[in-house]
């Protein structure tokens, strides 16, 4: 868990430093921040396991577009302290600068450096043959900004990157139809669900026409039509079915948290910008309490 966390000049964090619990709420008024702190901390987490720059933030981005104030002159650094479920002690260190080309610094527990020279747009990557070697302990995360429209969309199958969740919901019919593989965790996720919505006999997927992101060179992203996959669609108690893009937001989003708490390899962060949006206000208790246990389990 991380039990501290530093910000210096990301976009409007000049120099932030947080004490975080292992169920944390950031509040604030709007352009306080609250988006670029859970940006920051995803991004230490996506340096941390080996991914290159073009990972860590969400796209598109170039370099001058996340400093403070577009400032080249300043390092942006982040820092994040805790302790590991084996309970290790960790203290990772990552600082970008501008240079010519532009350089990656990356600290590990403030000895060991190493340099990655990328573009601007953080895709081209490769370590200085001068640095270090790279040794951060890896924090897997999960940065969402949820669009229920989207996790209510059908999903290629992907044998590649099973049970990898998106930051929008793209993709979780493709989640789901890996988890019911494994019949007892895809069991929980329904029997858990229909006594939210009684209204629901259970959840089926069903092969679909897919829907497939993609990204042009300058970053912009389309979605497109593809082969068939699986939608997710849910059958009624008193007969019929409805697809998933025919329900409301708050089935689609208690869906998606239901799914990350049933994941084999939970993320150790889990970031969610506002997820109570698109919540019956008497859901948001039960959703809070689902968060508590994901916290807890």
């Amino acid at each position: 868990m991380i039990a501290q966390f530093e910000v210096k000049n990301y976009k409007a964090l000049q120099d932030v430093s947080v004490k975080l619990t292992p169920f944390h709420a950031v509040v604030g008024q709007n352009d306080a921040g609250k988006t670029s702190l859970l940006e920051a901390i995803h991004a230490c987490c996506q340096a941390s396991q080996g991914l290159p720059p073009a990972e860590w933030f969400p796209k598109p981005w170039v370099g001058k577009q996340i400093l403070s104030h577009g400032d080249a002159a300043k390092k942006i650094e982040f820092k994040a302290n805790g302790t590991t479920i084996a309970k290790k002690a960790f203290a990772n260190t990552v600082r970008l600068f501008r240079d010519d080309p532009q350089n990656v610094w990356i600290a590990a527990d403030g000895n060991d450096r190493a340099r990655l020279v990328v573009g601007d747009d953080g895709s081209t990557v490769k370590r200085a043959p001068d640095s270090a070697a790279v040794r951060l302990t890896p924090i897997r995360s999960l940065f969402a900004r949820l669009n229920p429209r989207r996790i209510a969309m059908p999903s290629l199958f992907s044998h590649q990157k099973p049970y990898e969740l998106e930051s929008d919901g793209l993709g979780t019919a493709r989640v789901l139809d890996d988890l019911n593989g494994n019949t007892s965790r895809f069991q929980d996720i329904n029997d858990e669900f229909t006594r939210l919505f009684p209204q629901f006999e259970r959840i089926s997927l069903r092969r679909q026409e897919a829907v497939v992101r993609a990204y042009d060179e300058h970053g912009t992203e389309t979605l497109n039509r593809g082969p068939v996959g699986k939608g997710i669609w849910f059958d009624l108690k008193d007969g019929g079915s409805i697809q998933a893009s025919q329900a409301s937001d708050g089935v689609l989003l208690v869906l998606w948290f239901l799914t990350v708490m049933h994941l084999p390899e939970r993320p150790d962060v889990i970031l969610i910008e506002e997820p109570e949006t698109g919540l019956y206000p008497q859901r948001i208790e039960g959703v809070m309490q689902l968060f508590r246990e994901l916290t807890e389990g």
